[in-house]
């Protein structure tokens, strides 16, 4: 289930009602994911769902609390120890910013000194 704060604008522009929402989003894969380390890249997407406008959307990425990124989507290159936590997206328009989505990341194992402990 999605929970969304929605915020809606009424601008009035030579006569025209224009109606402004905040993003919603969501970030695909949206569950927890559980992988191997050094295994395969993690893409992450943050998908939106709904805007207006829909236009010059701006991203912002965060790893528990640290931006690391300000583009829509964010891989995650050969998983290694230092990438498991919580990744967020946030997305914003001129009408403001989104609710955040976050998605876990988790490692099947961990190496230490050349050792796979599971």
């Amino acid at each position: 289930m999605l929970y969304r704060e929605q915020t809606v604008s009424l601008l009035i522009h030579s006569g025209f009602k224009i109606f402004t929402d905040v993003p919603e989003i969501v970030i695909i894969p949206s569950t927890k994911l559980t992988v191997q380390v050094n295994d395969d890249n993690v893409h992450l997407m943050c998908s939106v769902i709904d805007a207006n406008p829909n236009t010059d959307l701006k991203f912002v990425w965060t790893k528990d609390g640290t931006q690391i990124g300000t583009r829509q989507n964010y891989t995650i290159v050969s998983v290694h120890n230092a990438d498991r936590g919580t990744y967020t997206c946030t997305c914003s328009n001129t009408a403001g910013a989104s609710a955040p989505a976050s998605v876990i990341v988790d490692l099947l194992g961990e190496y230490s000194m050349g050792k796979l402990y599971i």
